[in-house]
């Protein structure tokens, strides 16, 4: 689901769905720490990116990592967008909440944010 405009810069929120391939065992709190760090390994690489914080939630009904980054423009060097990303690994799949939003808009997109990872659900 998108949001953006010119007026208000990119907004976007995406849940998905991966295949663990290294078949590593379901996210608990005892494996909390190394998870958080493949994320931020994936997700702030580069010098454009950073990584801000992170909290203990649920997604999908398990414990889940909600991250926080923040991204740099390349031209003017200043901070633009914060991206959260909510991810937990459970059943042989990673699933992750993305959502991004320009860091000035976030007290009013961090509760949509919140409020869709509340609302995820799996069926059968």
């Amino acid at each position: 689901m998108s949001n953006s405009s010119m007026e208000r810069g990119d907004i976007n929120f995406r849940f998905v769905i991966t295949d663990d391939n290294d078949k590593q065992p379901d996210l608990t709190g005892a494996n909390l720490d190394a998870f958080v760090e493949e994320f931020k390994a994936a997700f702030a690489p580069t010098r454009t990116s950073r990584f801000i914080g992170v909290a203990n939630t649920t997604l999908i009904g398990t414990l889940a990592a909600d991250m926080g980054f923040e991204r740099r423009h390349v031209f003017n060097n200043t901070w633009f967008q914060k991206a959260r990303v909510i991810a937990t690994r459970t059943a042989g799949r990673y699933y992750s909440l993305q959502c991004a939003y320009p860091i000035t808009s976030a007290a009013e997109y961090n509760p949509v944010c919140e409020s869709i990872a509340a609302s995820v659900r799996l069926t059968k």
